[in-house]
């Protein structure tokens, strides 16, 4: 269920409603923890969804 919301989210224009939802995804992925890597990760999608608008 995260995982479709969060790949739906990227695909938008809203990132603060993608962090939210990707920090959600992540924390179940981790019984509720995020690490650092997961951190980066969300902010590599969040800057990808600016150089898709230039596409």
């Amino acid at each position: 269920m995260y995982a479709e919301e969060y790949s739906k989210a990227l695909k938008g224009t809203d990132k603060e409603y993608a962090q939210m939802v990707g920090r959600e995804y992540y924390s179940a992925l981790r019984q509720g923890l995020l690490t650092e890597d997961d951190e980066k990760t969300i902010a590599s999608d969040l800057a990808a969804m600016d150089e898709s608008s230039f596409r």
